[in-house]
């Protein structure tokens, strides 16, 4: 800790100080090896990509939580924030994710090979959903999807719910009962991914989204 002292101010913080001309030799002198010519761009991109990100915060700064309740437009994001959270701890994610194993091995994926391979599968398929979801989230309606998502999930759900008992009965002995119970945990992630991960986080893209997504995350602690 006695060290600590000698660490130089960070730019961003001389720049919220309007110590400008310190933070530009600071950043040459970590980014350029002290040498104007080489770090001059990247040095000046970097000074003005900090001055956006502090004005950006102060106009934050002066947005208020009571102001998410001050409009009907902003009670009723504030309601749906409320909602998507509720609604994503009743979804039964957490099924999927910290169960998994105990599933596959329900349905007689017994082996650790079988496992882990259909483990990697989700996470890339998960990835792969999520990405495809964020580029057309500003195209598809966002009510549309996020409904539409909703009753995927509930469809995947009751399938996946009844080929489990039907598997079963047939003491599991009956392989394509396992990989239909399969197929609906991957419809069910492919849900989840585009209808919260994508629709729902594009709804706090205003400047007060980022005190509502505080909000959806403590009451996604609540379990």
């Amino acid at each position: 800790m006695s060290f600590i002292w000698m660490i130089p101010e960070s730019p961003r913080w001389l720049v919220s100080k309007d110590r400008n001309q310190e933070a530009r030799q600071l950043l040459i002198k970590y980014h350029g090896d002290k040498n104007e010519d080489i770090a001059g761009k990247l040095v000046d991109f970097e000074m003005c990509e900090v001055k956006e990100a502090i004005q950006a915060e102060q106009v934050a700064s002066n947005y208020r939580y009571s102001d998410l309740f001050k409009t009907p437009a902003n009670r009723k994001r504030m309601f749906l924030t409320f909602m998507c959270s509720i609604l994503l701890e009743m979804s039964g994610n957490t099924v999927v994710s910290f169960y998994i194993n105990k599933i596959l091995e329900y349905i007689g994926f017994t082996s650790r090979s079988e496992k882990n391979l259909i483990n990697a599968g989700m996470m890339v398929y998960s990835y792969g959903v999520s990405l495809f979801a964020t580029v057309t989230v500003g195209i598809l309606r966002r009510r549309t999807s996020f409904l539409t998502t909703l009753a995927m999930m509930l469809v995947s759900y009751v399938i996946w719910t009844a080929l489990s008992a039907i598997n079963q009965q047939n003491n599991f002995k009956d392989k394509s009962y396992a990989n239909g119970v399969l197929a609906m945990v991957f419809l069910f992630i492919f849900a989840f991914e585009a209808g919260f991960n994508a629709v729902e986080k594009d709804c706090h893209r205003k400047r007060s989204g980022e005190r509502r997504i505080t909000i959806s995350h403590r009451l996604s602690w609540i379990d």
